[in-house]
């Protein structure tokens, strides 16, 4: 199983910590885009429980960062998630992402009340195939702490009753009000997921320096 990229002393200094980040964790996840959830899984398992909750911001990030429309349907498909969106949040509150974590939960707001619209909507639902690419079926613990874990049940993701046809970029276009609570909101998601990355360079710094071998 492929594990984080080995870092050298001016990699650590020169990198900003965004860079760091994807860095380091590009030898795990880059061979899992198309993989089962299965060999997802293993891949998280396999990484020190410490550097767990990289994975999961890149989970986030790596498909949520590149403009309005696909924050939303991300965000929207991790929500319909009841495994990967738990291990999310708790990945965020374990690096002390609390602005970030406000600003998913404002998001979430956003998508229940697209849920409650469809409630009531005929439209024929055929539901969610996959979390896309780089996503794991994952969890909190269920202590409380935000530790990342991959047993138990825990479901703080949308009522698993139905299941909802995936957001899409067309939602935005037919509501201009839709339009612009996500541009707002994900002007704050770019600014406060700084925090997360600056967290997790921190942990990877602070990983290879202690796991270093003399002389090295």
């Amino acid at each position: 199983m492929s594990q984080p990229l080995p870092m050298t002393e001016q990699q650590l200094e020169q990198l900003d910590d965004r860079q760091l980040v994807i860095k380091f964790m590009e030898p795990v996840l880059v061979p899992l885009r198309g993989a089962s959830d299965a060999r997802k899984v293993e891949a998280l398992k396999a990484l020190p429980a410490s550097l767990r909750p990289l994975f999961l911001l890149r989970v986030l990030d790596g498909h949520a960062a590149g403009s309005a429309w696909e924050y939303y349907v991300w965000t929207g498909i991790l929500l319909q998630s009841p495994d990967t969106w738990p291990a999310v949040l708790g990945s965020l509150r374990e690096l002390g992402a609390l602005e970030l974590l406000e600003t998913l939960a404002d998001t979430a707001a956003v998508h229940r009340k697209r849920m409650d619209g469809l409630d009531t909507s005929p439209i024929v639902n055929s539901g969610i195939r996959s979390v896309g690419d780089d996503a794991v079926m994952a969890e909190t613990d269920g202590t409380g702490t935000g530790k990342v874990d991959t047993g138990g049940i825990q479901r703080e993701s949308l009522p698993s009753k139905p299941s909802y046809p995936p957001p899409s970029a067309s939602d935005l276009e037919r509501s201009p009000e839709l339009q612009l609570e996500m541009d707002a909101l994900y002007a704050q998601y770019k600014a406060t997921i700084q925090e997360a990355y600056r967290s997790g360079a921190e942990l990877i710094r602070a990983y290879v320096r202690g796991n270093r071998q003399p002389n090295s």
